[in-house]
């Protein structure tokens, strides 16, 4: 009888066991179960992902930037930073150099000078060297030379007098002193007061009879001339430029025989010269070094 209970009762568990996984449930199915009947352990990895189904990643840590660095106060930035302007970016404008004189340097320029009215039409030469820096310009000092011949002037005079024919020149040796100054607007540009001061060699020629007989005259002179000028980078220490001055310069001639024999001649319209009024000077030169 007792062996016929333990069976009984074993028969029934094991009965019951069987009826509950059919049923899908267990005593601990919220505990130790998951979703598909295994068994789960506590803290255990998640098991792995199926066939067709992505793998689950861990979750991403948030990324940390290193610590933007603050500019040290009175740091100068760049010059060649990207303006912004009106919601548009446009690059600061490049400073270029003023080409204004500087101590040491030496202009170099050869020209042609004439009056408004050509009444003599010349070339000439000069040089000029920085010597101090004194304010917001550059002294200079120089030397010229300038050679005149008349040109409307004796051209009206012999259409007037055919039996004469008459011509001078000018001789204008020069020491000169000017303040050359820069302008921030024109970087190129190159202004100047000037001061000229120097002899002036004259001589004339009055021809008769076709140069059958021929008098010279000459004088010496002070000249002085003052103004302005202006001289224009164009490419590398090249330049033009450019001189208006008030010249005066005045003489009388002295005449004598050359050639021929003694004749008379109307001598008080061709006895003096003048070289009064307004001069110009247009030049093309260097600037060294």
């Amino acid at each position: 009888m007792k062996k016929l209970v333990t069976v009984f009762f074993g028969l029934s568990s094991l009965l019951s066991a069987n009826a509950a996984l059919a049923d899908g449930t267990s005593p601990d199915r919220g505990q130790n179960q998951d979703d598909s009947g295994w068994q789960t352990i506590p803290n255990a990895p998640p098991p792995p992902a199926s066939e067709g189904e992505p793998e689950a990643l861990p979750p991403a840590l948030p990324q940390q930037l290193p610590p933007q660095q603050e500019q040290p106060v009175g740091t100068a930035t760049t010059t060649n930073a990207v303006v912004e302007k009106d919601g548009a970016q446009e690059a600061p404008p490049l400073e270029v150099e003023s080409k204004a004189m500087r101590p040491m340097q030496i202009d170099l320029r050869m020209g042609l000078n004439t009056n408004p009215v050509l009444s003599y039409i010349g070339f000439g030469l000069a040089a000029d060297v920085g010597v101090t820096k004194t304010g917001p310009g550059t002294i200079a000092l120089g030397a010229g030379w300038e050679h005149s011949a008349c040109a409307t002037s004796c051209w009206e005079f012999e259409s007037a007098t055919p039996y004469m024919d008459f011509s001078e020149r000018q001789n204008w040796a020069q020491a000169r002193a000017s303040y050359h100054l820069g302008l921030k607007s024109v970087p190129r540009l190159d202004a100047y007061p000037l001061l000229s001061l120097g002899p002036v060699f004259a001589s004339s020629t009055v021809d008769l009879d076709g140069g059958a007989t021929r008098y010279r005259g000459r004088n010496t002179t002070l000249g002085l001339g003052m103004g302005g000028g202006f001289t224009y980078s164009v490419y590398g220490p090249l330049f033009v430029g450019a001189e208006a001055r008030i010249r005066y310069a005045a003489g009388g001639y002295e005449y004598r025989l050359i050639n021929g024999r003694e004749k008379g001649f109307d001598r008080a319209s061709v006895e003096g010269f003048s070289l009064n009024g307004l001069d110009a000077f247009f030049a093309f030169g260097a600037r060294l070094p």
